[in-house]
């Protein structure tokens, strides 16, 4: 089994990691992809809305 860590698509270099270690605002989500879908996604993104709103008192919306 392999992992690739990935930040907008792309390989994530030493830098990329250390800085979100370090400077993050905001939930890190990581999935498990089988069949090219993700388990409880819907669930997932319903939890990470709620949070928002609990915050930020409003949701993010759809991403369009």
């Amino acid at each position: 089994m392999t992992s690739d860590i990935l930040i907008d698509g792309l390989p994530a270099t030493p830098e990329d990691q250390a800085h979100r270690a370090l400077v993050n605002y905001g939930p890190y989500t990581s999935f498990r992809v089988e069949h090219g879908a993700v388990r409880g996604l819907d669930l997932h993104l319903a939890r990470l809305d709620q949070a928002a709103v609990e915050l930020f008192g409003e949701s993010p919306g759809a991403l369009e």
